[in-house]
C-alpha cells in the first residue's frame, strides 16, 4: 500500500493471477469522490478497502490526529452493535467533525480467518469474533502518549546533558 494509486493498481494487476479478483484490495484512489476522477479506471482497481472515502491520505490524517488501532473482543455481553454504539458511530455515519469515529478494517473469525471490511461487502462480526477497527484515541490514551512523549524527552535531555564535558575533565 502505498500514498500512488499507479503503482497499487499494478500490483493488484501483477497479483489478480495469483490471489484472484477477490481478494485484491485497494485503498479509495485521490479523485475517486470528485467531478475530475480517479487516475485508475475502475475496472483495473482492486476492491475498494474499508468503505468509500477511505483514502491514504485520509488514514493518514486520522493516525495524525491521534487515531489508533484496537482490537475488540466481541461477546454476548459485548456485541458489534454495541462496539458501534459505544464509539459514536455507525461506519459511514457523518459525526459533527464530517468523520466516521469508527472504521472497521477487519474481523477474525473463532477459526481465525480473517475477513476484511470493503464496499462491495463486509463480514457479519458476531461474539467470539476479534473485531480490529480504527477509533479515536480517548482522551487517558492521549494523556498516556503524552506522558511516554515526556518521559522520552527528558531521557534524551539527560543523555545529552551528561555527554557534556565539563572544562577540566579533558585529558
Amino acid at each position: 500500500m502505498t500514498p500512488n494509486d499507479e503503482v497499487n493498481a499494478l500490483a493488484g494487476q501483477r497479483f489478480l493471477p495469483i490471489f484472484g479478483r477477490a481478494s485484491i484490495y485497494q485503498l479509495t484512489p485521490r479523485g475517486a469522490d470528485d467531478a475530475r476522477g480517479a487516475s485508475v479506471p475502475k475496472e483495473q482497481r482492486g476492491r475498494t478497502l474499508f468503505g468509500e472515502g477511505r483514502s491514504y491520505g485520509y488514514l493518514t490524517k486520522r493516525f495524525y490526529e491521534g487515531a489508533v488501532v484496537k482490537t475488540t473482543e466481541l461477546t454476548d455481553e459485548f456485541t458489534y452493535d454495541d462496539f458501534l454504539d459505544r464509539y459514536g458511530a455507525r461506519p459511514g455515519d457523518a459525526s459533527a467533525a464530517g468523520e466516521d469515529n469508527v472504521v472497521p478494517l477487519f474481523v477474525i473469525n473463532a477459526d481465525k480467518q480473517m475477513r476484511v471490511f470493503a464496499v462491495q461487502g463486509n463480514p457479519s462480526p458476531n461474539p467470539g469474533h476479534t473485531l480490529i477497527s480504527i477509533l479515536d484515541a480517548t482522551e487517558e490514551e492521549k494523556a498516556r502518549e503524552a506522558r511516554k512523549k515526556e518521559d522520552r524527552e527528558q531521557k534524551a535531555r539527560a543523555a545529552e546533558e551528561s555527554s557534556i564535558e565539563a572544562p577540566g575533565d579533558r585529558p
